[in-house]
């Protein structure tokens, strides 16, 4: 079943983030999963919005997406953009089709 990591980015030091930003997307390439958007801009339908940048990356299984959550690289990732920028991440599973 895949899963999905949706983030919320509101940069703190959005130059210190575009700096690390090709290597959080190796990081990413490197434990399996795929970038499936990343935007600046996101339109607003319903609510409110307070962040400056939404991504959405997909693992394949459950199991890779949670044994890249416990690793050191994301344990890493998360001290390292946490100076960047303040995230609301989101652990989301998909839906399996038969």
């Amino acid at each position: 079943m895949p899963c999905y990591i949706i983030v919320q980015l509101r940069f703190n030091d959005e130059k210190c983030f575009r700096e690390d930003q090709q290597r959080f997307a190796r990081i990413f390439r490197q434990a399996g999963a795929r970038l499936l958007a990343a935007d600046d801009s996101p339109e607003l339908l319903e609510g409110s919005w307070t962040g400056d940048r939404v991504v959405m990356i997909e693992f394949g299984t459950i199991s890779r997406a949670t044994a890249f959550l416990k690793s050191e690289a994301y344990r890493r990732l998360t001290e390292e953009r946490s100076v960047a920028a303040d995230t609301t991440s989101l652990f989301v599973k998909g839906l399996e089709y038969a």
